[in-house]
């Protein structure tokens, strides 16, 4: 009778615990690939100039999210800006003379420090010259999930940073619920 009791209860919280860890999510963060491109109609047509453009990756938690979310982009990209100087982030350099795409990889050390942070989402800034007011969610900020339920493993993303914002060229996958 003991044994057939403890099995039942060995059963029973078989079951609440695949049932409990079946239900609940809880964000991994997955390192990746980002592949930056600069549109061609970014070129000027009088100069046969392509503009210098940064894009910043910035990998943040929760309690910074916010933070960077709301932030005027003008203002960060203004020389000695703080929050640019003061932040963990990884910069590509885009000019006429090195226009072409840049990668920032799974590799990069940057991830180590991100994750030591306890990254939840990447954002991406590009100082693309646009008023932000006449948006109501700035387009050369990109805020991207690092959960790897998001994303297939060693993936590449690819954005594309055009007149108008950076465009996520990769598909995310969907949210499970």
């Amino acid at each position: 009778m003991k044994i057939h009791c403890r099995i039942v209860r060995l059963g029973v919280l078989s079951f609440v615990l695949m049932f409990t860890l079946g239900c609940s999510h809880s964000p991994t963060m997955g390192k990746y690939t980002y592949r930056v491109t600069l549109d061609s109609a970014l070129l000027d047509k009088n100069t046969n100039m392509m503009p210098s453009i940064e894009v910043d990756f910035v990998g943040v938690n929760e309690s910074e999210s916010d933070r960077w979310i709301g932030y005027n982009i003008d203002d960060y990209f203004t020389p000695g800006n703080p929050q640019r100087a003061n932040a963990d982030r990884y910069t590509m350099p885009f000019t006429n003379d090195k226009s072409s795409a840049q990668t920032l990889s799974a590799g990069s050390s940057n991830w180590n420090s991100w994750q030591g942070s306890g990254a939840k989402n990447m954002i991406i800034l590009a100082s693309i010259p646009l008023s932000s007011s006449q948006f109501a969610v700035d387009p050369r900020r990109l805020v991207l999930p690092l959960d790897r339920a998001r994303w297939g493993r060693g993936m590449t993303i690819e954005l594309l940073i055009k007149p108008s914002g950076i465009v996520l060229m990769t598909a995310m996958r969907p949210v499970k619920e």
